[in-house]
């Protein structure tokens, strides 16, 4: 799929990216993986082991491991593609005077209460609201917890956004949404959660 979008031209977001570069930097903590997306740290491991006598070299590393160093690294050259394009919708988005486009960066943390653990689905959406007291107002965060005992998977995260739209009017005077997350199979990247993008889009923004 990575390779036919990209013959299209498009880059596909990684999950390695987006926790080093969205999470931490926007200070959207992520409990389980706060520093280090699994394939980048795969790849330090690889090159401990590929090294010799203080120099690592590929060839070091038997042929499987050898094909998954090369993924990592190619991995790791979409950072500065996805780094730009993010900034320039930022940037775009909070320069736009008019404020009708917004980007809407989701992820989830993790809350413990007493014993037991709830997932928090953080919604942080920028825009140029304008200014208040003489200050520009350019990000709203929402928070939806799930209750306890449940997994926050993909029917939490329609159920999230579609209060968060009808409630909270977030699409007003909107004309283009980007929107930002890891790429999580069992949350995110759904055709279920394509479908309710696009519809929602399309029935409230203007």
């Amino acid at each position: 799929m990575k390779d036919r979008a990209r013959e299209s031209g498009v880059n596909i977001l990684s999950f390695g990216w987006v926790l080093k570069y969205i999470i931490k930097k926007e200070r959207v903590h992520h409990s389980k993986s706060d520093s280090m997306c699994p394939i980048c740290e795969k790849k330090k491991t690889l090159e401990e082991e590929g090294t010799v006598d203080g120099q690592f070299n590929v060839d070091n590393l038997p042929f499987k491991k050898k094909t998954m160093y090369l993924e990592a690294v190619k991995h790791m050259e979409e950072f500065p593609i996805q780094r730009h394009e993010y900034k320039t919708q930022k940037d775009r988005i909070l320069g736009n005077v008019d404020g009708d486009e917004c980007m809407i960066v989701l992820d989830f943390s993790q809350l413990q209460i007493q014993q037991s653990f709830r997932q928090d689905l953080i919604i942080c959406i920028y825009r140029n609201y304008g200014t208040v007291d003489g200050l520009s107002q350019i990000l709203k965060t929402y928070h939806y917890v799930s209750p306890p005992g449940t997994h926050a998977d993909a029917t939490f995260v329609i159920g999230s956004i579609s209060h968060l739209i009808e409630y909270h009017k977030i699409f007003n005077g909107i004309k283009k949404v980007y929107i930002w997350t890891d790429g999580c199979g069992r949350q995110f990247k759904l055709t279920t959660n394509l479908v309710l993008w696009a519809y929602l889009i399309t029935s409230y923004t203007t």
